[in-house]
């Protein structure tokens, strides 16, 4: 688990102005969340940043993803928690259970905030909101994910106590980190 004493190695983090006014919250994912949606998956392309992504989105293209995505959460085959800021979607994650493991593994697939929301502390605190879930309804007690070599998000997991697993991925330039819990 993510705990709440944990320090890291790192610099200050950004403290915005109006600590309510950017006070993010945590929720499930819902429809009308698409714009939204496809508001921060643009910026994310737009910012250039090392995801699978690679080309912006529309709300025609985007919905049937979302569909898919609150179909397998209401199945209870994913997990995805929403990070709400000023009344709208900035970022989310999403994972799903590991059904060869040998220990109770969940995979993260998706992680992604906003500029606007971005940094450790909103990352952590989202990590935590999904882990949390995770552990309730599937007793999770490892998790993985792939990321880019490039993408900052490989130091924040470490910095969540992730490691490299050393296993070859299917993608260039990736790497699976792991993480087991208590």
């Amino acid at each position: 688990m993510f705990n709440e004493g944990e320090k890291f190695e790192s610099g200050p983090e950004e403290i915005p102005e109006n600590k309510e006014k950017n006070l993010i919250t945590f929720r499930d994912l819902r429809l009308e969340d698409c714009d939204d949606m496809v508001r921060v998956v643009n910026s994310v392309v737009e910012d250039g940043a090392p995801i699978q992504r690679k080309e912006k989105t529309t709300r025609e293209e985007w919905l049937p993803v979302l569909e898919k995505i609150l179909d397998k959460v209401e199945k209870k085959e994913d997990i995805c928690v929403a990070a709400e800021m000023n009344g709208h979607v900035v970022g989310w994650l999403a994972g799903g259970k590991t059904e060869d493991a040998e220990i109770a593994t969940a995979d993260i697939f998706t992680a992604i905030l906003a500029k606007e929301a971005r940094g450790f502390k909103n990352f952590r605190e989202l990590a935590r909101e999904w882990l949390e879930r995770a552990q309730q309804e599937w007793g999770i007690k490892r998790i993985i994910t792939e990321t880019s070599n490039a993408n900052r998000a490989k130091n924040l997991y470490k910095r969540m106590g992730f490691v490299e697993t050393g296993k070859p991925t299917t993608r260039k330039d990736y790497v699976e980190l792991e993480k087991y819990l208590e």
